[in-house]
C-alpha cells in the first residue's frame, strides 16, 4: 500500500477544473506545489468523472489521482461495487470516504462496522483508505462510529473548515481539533483537509491563516485543501510562490474574494 503524501488538492465539479483536461490541471498542480488530487467519483453510484484516462493523464504529468465519494448508510452494496469498479476499470489507488451527519444515529454503528469490513475485503489491503468526517469529533453526536471506520482507515482526513468557527481564531480551532483527535483515536494518521473557504464558498480566510495551516501540519504524510474550483486567484498565486519557496503571506488582512460554490457537505 503506497499513501498519499504531501499536498493534495479535493475536486468537486471536474468540468470547472481547467475544464477537466488532465495535462492542465497536472501542469498546474505541479506549479502549485501539490502531488495529488482526489477527485469526486460519486455517491451511490459513479458521476462518471473518475476515468481510466483522467487517472492515467494525471499520472503521466506527475500527479496522483484519487477518488472521494460521499457516503451515507444506504445502498451499501452499490457503493463497493462503483469503487471496485474504479479500482479494476481506472486503477484508482487511493479513496477517501466523505462520511457525515448521516452516519451519527445509533444504530448505525453495526452497519458501519460491517461496511467497513466489507470495503476493505473489497478493495484489498493495497488499496489506501481514509475517511473526512467533521473537523472536531465533538461536532458529530457520540455515536459516530469513529473506531468502526478507523479500523479499516489508513489515514483519517477530517475537514478543517476553521472559517465556520469564527470569531473563533484559526489557532484556537487547529489546537482544540488536534487534541479532540488524539482523545478520539489515539495513533490515528490525521491528515487534515485544510478549507480556508466557507462551506458556501462565499467567505475566504486570510493567506496568513493558510500559510500557518500549511507550516503546523507540514510534518504530516499528507494534507490537502478544499477546493480546487473555490480556491481564489491569491490563493493559486500564494500556493505557486510558496512552491518556489517564496515567503508570501498577507499579513491577515487581505481576504480573497469568491461569489459561489459549495462545500463536500453539500456535494
Amino acid at each position: 500500500m503506497t499513501p498519499l503524501h504531501g499536498l493534495g488538492v479535493w475536486i468537486w465539479n471536474l468540468a470547472a477544473c481547467e475544464r477537466g483536461d488532465p495535462a492542465a490541471i497536472a501542469a498546474r498542480a505541479r506549479g502549485a506545489g501539490i502531488a495529488w488530487v482526489v477527485v469526486k467519483c460519486g455517491e451511490e453510484t459513479s458521476n462518471d468523472q473518475v476515468t481510466a484516462a483522467l487517472v492515467e493523464g494525471l499520472r503521466a504529468g506527475g500527479i496522483e489521482c484519487a477518488a472521494w465519494w460521499y457516503c451515507r448508510p444506504k445502498a451499501l452494496d452499490s457503493q463497493i461495487a462503483m469503487l471496485k469498479g474504479l479500482q479494476e476499470r481506472a486503477g484508482v489507488r487511493h479513496f477517501v470516504m466523505d462520511a457525515e451527519a448521516e452516519w451519527d444515529a445509533p444504530d448505525q454503528r453495526a452497519i458501519a462496522a460491517q461496511f467497513a469490513q466489507r470495503l476493505r475485503v473489497a478493495l484489498g489491503a493495497d488499496a489506501f483508505l481514509a475517511d473526512a468526517p467533521w473537523a472536531r469529533p465533538v461536532s458529530h453526536r457520540a455515536p459516530f462510529p469513529y473506531a468502526e471506520f478507523g479500523a479499516v482507515m489508513n489515514a483519517r482526513m477530517p475537514q478543517f473548515y476553521w472559517e465556520l468557527a469564527a470569531p473563533e481564531s484559526a489557532a484556537h480551532f487547529f489546537a482544540s481539533a488536534d487534541l479532540e483527535w488524539m482523545q478520539t483515536a489515539p495513533g490515528a494518521v490525521v491528515c487534515p483537509a485544510l478549507s480556508p473557504v466557507s462551506y458556501d464558498g462565499t467567505k475566504h480566510a486570510p493567506l496568513s491563516e493558510l500559510a500557518a495551516a500549511l507550516d503546523w501540519y507540514g510534518s504530516r504524510p499528507a494534507t490537502s485543501i478544499w477546493s480546487w474550483q473555490h480556491l481564489a486567484p491569491a490563493e493559486w498565486a500564494f500556493l505557486e510562490q510558496r512552491a518556489r519557496g517564496v515567503d508570501v503571506t498577507d499579513g491577515g488582512q487581505d481576504r480573497p474574494v469568491y461569489s459561489g460554490g459549495e462545500g463536500p457537505e453539500a456535494a
